[in-house]
């Protein structure tokens, strides 16, 4: 429950609807998945964690990394 609360998915229809598109059948219990679905969903709700939301600016401005002119 941890994982999807910081990843934003908070409503019980909306991690339902999460797990079923990842493992790609209904599932009616938690105790329905195998290990291998258990990881695929946690890199899909990392994947969610990940996502940055859409940045103002220019490809310039919006850099993650320093250039050799920021080190000057």
């Amino acid at each position: 429950m941890y994982a999807f609360e910081r990843a934003g998915v908070v409503s019980q229809d909306d991690r339902e609807a999460l797990i079923e598109s990842v493992v790609v059948r209904e599932v009616a219990s938690l105790r329905e998945l195998k290990a291998v679905d258990a990881r695929r969903i946690l890199q899909r709700i990392d994947g969610l964690r990940g996502t940055k939301p859409a940045s103002i600016g220019s490809a310039w401005d919006n850099r993650e990394d320093d250039t050799w002119i920021d080190k000057l």
